[in-house]
């Protein structure tokens, strides 16, 4: 800022930082001001004042995630990648508050450290190394930090391997938490591999213990084809680990994965692999690992080839594929509010008990595909726990290239477990389109979730199965999103039976038209709730509550946020038709009078009008609207001079989005 006073010089102000990072006794800034005349001379002013740190009575709060208390290591292990042992990915969540006149407000993180073993007998090391902020993953006062140990080779059995991380807030405060690895036999290791697994494989390495953990670590990817005989490959336990790549003093996390082969022909007479896995002791998924099978269930239709479930329909052309939610339909003509939009793929499987793929998405243009759906993950444990700190992944794919090419739906993740534990992602959503214009999002996929400890309202797990989007990124620029998924939350009692219905979730995104989350038959949950722009129709009776008998298609016992709709069974459009004069005998040349509005619980998407001396008009609509009238004014007709003798009609049928219909009728007689 510049102020010119008469008789006196100019008045100037400058902004200094304040350092994010304070000492408790505080920081002597001093701060120098000079100035300089046209004569060449100069003057200067310092000024010595102490910034102080934001009060912070708050110790940091940080919580492992990989490793965790009582997972397991595999023990007399020699990594095959390096001499200083194997590389495992360390991340904690860290969080920070501060307080400020009286409320509490986010803090900073100044350093976040970690250490491990550094001997095959467990000893803990005695300097830390600094940890690094997870990309994306930081926020005020909070985020996820990794750093990368090797673990030491050849661990004897039943060795407690220690980790430690501490953490330091701007105000000094300090928080240091320990985990331990238990080191054991395993059945198998596999690091840094790429690797099929065939149905013959028992994943049994020589003296490994059958009874052992399978171990995945430091960015091997494994592939677990299906078995024929048991269906479900069973083992005692699984960990999957991520690692990293050094390159001096930084590090690239390397991912481990498990999946299930992709099936990329549609000559091959097998549609689709699941990743079925019953495990009798744990299942543990680490931070930065991944169970994928995204884009692992039917291909997307090409304009000559297609790949669709016996008894389905797959996906026309430009729409998007279905499994839990219903795709976006196709529109080769371009634009939404149509009438000639082509159908996208059927809804099909339950929402309790998943075990199909996500429908491709339907033809593109030229020789271009729809996206692939995802694919199929079932971990089966009902007696066992599964700690999902990773993600857990079934999405459908984006349209494949081209101008345009719908999406793929999301694909079917179950699990049954005796503890279900850990933060992880489990995500099951639709792919997108290739053109606003054009091209269809695949409908989400479906998601079911049965275990025994703990309490459902202490899951910790985030659960998804959104409707693709009809185009990529960003997602303003979208015109339509595909139907949700289901996702379905139940509580066993200690033998694996439901303790009372469980409730069904469905969540869509926000702020666009959006397609229907379609249910067949008669529905029980203990509670049905929806957000987002989710549309949730019932061709059955639904009934809700926790104790039977419950409520059956009451609106009131559904919980729906401000763009989510309902639409149960004895509902569809309403239509009301008033005329003047309202029947009777008319003459030709006589002038007809009419009123009308449509309406439908989930939105129209077309209504159309019919004066039998004329031709049929459909007007089709591209926001689902709740209420369609004739006009601000009444409707005027005029009985046609030629028309003939007899009865003449004005018919209106309305229709909604779920394809429900309803029309009503006048009819007058006309004079001789």
């Amino acid at each position: 800022r510049r102020t010119r006073r008469r008789g006196a010089g100019d008045d100037r102000t400058a902004e200094l930082t304040v350092p994010a990072t304070v000492p408790v006794g505080g920081l002597p800034v001093t701060a120098t001001a000079s100035a300089t005349d046209w004569g060449g001379n100069t003057g200067t002013s310092p000024l010595t004042f102490t910034v102080t740190p934001t009060p912070d009575p708050y110790a940091p709060a940080v919580t492992w995630l990989t490793p965790w208390e009582g997972g397991a290591w595999p023990s007399g292990y020699t990594s095959t990648v390096s001499p200083q042992g194997t590389a495992l990915l360390l991340r904690v969540r860290a969080t920070d508050l501060d307080r400020v006149s009286g409320s509490d407000v986010p803090g900073t993180i100044a350093s976040v450290q970690f250490k491990g073993p550094t001997d095959a007998t467990g000893t803990l090391a005695a300097a830390f190394v600094d940890g690094a902020l997870v990309v994306g993953t930081g926020g005020p006062g909070a985020g996820v930090y990794e750093a990368l140990w090797r673990v030491p080779n050849v661990v004897a059995a039943g060795t407690q391997l220690p980790f430690q991380v501490r953490v330091v807030d701007a105000g000094a405060n300090t928080t240091t938490v320990d985990v331990h690895l238990r080191a054991v036999k395993p059945r198998r290791v596999y690091e840094a591999a790429q690797i099929a697994i065939l149905p013959a494989d028992v994943m049994l390495q020589t003296g490994g213990d059958v009874s052992g953990p399978v171990f995945l670590l430091d960015g091997t990817v494994l592939s677990l084809y299906p078995q024929a005989s048991p269906a479900v490959r069973a083992l005692a336990a699984m960990y999957v680990f991520a690692g990293g790549v050094t390159a001096g003093a930084s590090f690239t996390p390397a991912p481990s994965v498990l999946t299930a082969p992709e099936v990329t022909s549609y000559a091959s007479s097998v549609l689709y692999n699941p990743l079925e896995l019953a495990v009798t002791d744990v299942f543990g998924l680490g931070h930065g690992a991944r169970v994928d099978m995204s884009a692992r269930g039917l291909l997307g239709s090409t304009p000559t080839q297609s790949m669709v479930l016996p008894g389905q329909a797959g996906a026309q052309l430009f729409a998007g594929g279905s499994h839990g939610g219903s795709g976006v339909p196709g529109s080769p003509n371009a634009g939404w509010a149509r009438t000639d939009l082509t159908a996208p793929g059927s809804v099909y499987d339950t929402a309790k008990d998943p075990a199909l793929p996500g429908g491709g998405g339907g033809p593109g243009d030229f020789s271009s595909a729809g996206g692939t759906g995802g694919g199929v993950v079932r971990l089966l444990a009902p007696g066992a726990a599964l700690h999902l700190a990773g993600d857990v992944l079934a999405g459908g794919a984006d349209g494949n290239g081209g101008f345009r090419a719908p999406g793929g739906a999301g694909g079917a993740i179950r699990f049954v477990a005796g503890r279900l534990e850990g933060s992880g992602s489990v995500s099951a959503g639709g792919g997108r389109g290739t053109n606003g214009n054009y091209t269809g999002g695949g409908g989400g996929g479906r998601i079911a979730l049965s275990f025994s400890d703990p309490p459902a309202a202490l899951l910790a797990l985030t659960l998804s199965a959104p409707g693709g989007f009809n185009n990529p990124l960003p997602d303003t620029n979208a015109q339509q999103v595909a139907g949700a998924g289901t996702i379905y939350v139940e509580e066993t009692d200690a033998l694996g039976a439901p303790k009372a219905p469980g409730r069904l979730i469905v969540t869509n995104a926000s702020g666009k038209p959006a397609w229907p989350t379609p249910f067949t038959g008669a529905q029980r949950f203990g509670a049905v709730e929806a957000h987002g722009v989710a549309r949730l129709v019932f061709d059955g009776d639904l009934t809700v509550g926790a104790i039977d008998p419950g409520l059956t298609n009451d609106r009131a016992s559904v919980s729906l946020d401000a763009e989510a709709r309902l639409l149960l069974r004895t509902e569809g459009p309403q239509i009301a038709l008033t005329a003047a004069p309202d029947g009777g005998n008319v003459n030709v040349n006589q002038t007809l009078s009419l009123a009308w509005n449509a309406s439908d619980p989930i939105g129209l998407g077309s209504v159309t009008k019919s004066f039998s001396p004329e031709s049929p008009v459909t007007t089709a609509f591209a926001d689902e609207p709740f209420v369609v009238t004739q006009g601000t004014g009444p409707l005027t007709l005029t009985v046609p001079g030629a028309q003939p003798p007899g009865p003449i009609t004005y018919t209106l049928t309305a229709a909604d989005r779920s394809g429900r219909v309803t029309t009503i009728q006048k009819t007058w007689t006309v004079l001789a």
